[in-house]
């Protein structure tokens, strides 16, 4: 008997402090339905490292294999979250715009630990990435619950 290949499943995990999403993300959100099992959100949690933790372990309760944080103020397109689901990495990040008056589209650089442009559509290794659009795989979580340490993903 032929056996398929296993298709994993995402959560989309979203902390939204003031309880409200933009409309954009709303409209980013439907146009990628059938791209993710389920849509977790906490609200009201003015303490973003302690709302993104409550999303963590509503995920690791779900059975899906990977979560995405989605911050409510971000827009996406379709093939965004496909690119995203489909890299072959355990955490991985959409970039988008930072939040400063020019709007830059930037990241810490892996080897260089400066702040450089990225090509468009191209992975490339970070040390430091904004928490507003990565994947991350439920493998990661076990391992540091395993070993007691993140370091292999720093």
């Amino acid at each position: 008997m032929e056996q398929r290949p296993t298709v994993k499943a995402s959560l989309i995990a979203t902390p939204l402090i003031d309880g409200r999403a933009e409309r954009e993300f709303i409209t980013s959100l439907i146009s990628c339905q059938g791209l993710y099992r389920g849509w977790a959100c906490v609200e009201g949690v003015s303490h973003i490292g302690l709302a993104r933790h409550l999303l963590a372990a509503q995920f690791l309760a779900s059975g899906c294999d990977r979560m995405v944080f989605i911050d409510g103020d971000i827009a996406f397109t379709r093939a965004d979250l496909e690119r995203l689901l489909a890299a072959d990495k355990s955490v991985v990040s959409g970039m988008y715009p930072r939040k400063s008056p020019a709007m830059n589209w930037s990241f810490k650089s892996a080897s260089t630990g400066t702040e450089d442009r990225l090509p468009a559509k191209a992975l490339a290794p970070a040390r430091y990435v904004p928490c507003g659009f990565p994947r991350v795989d439920r493998r990661v979580f076990n391992d540091i619950a395993n070993s007691g340490s993140c370091t292999a993903y720093s």
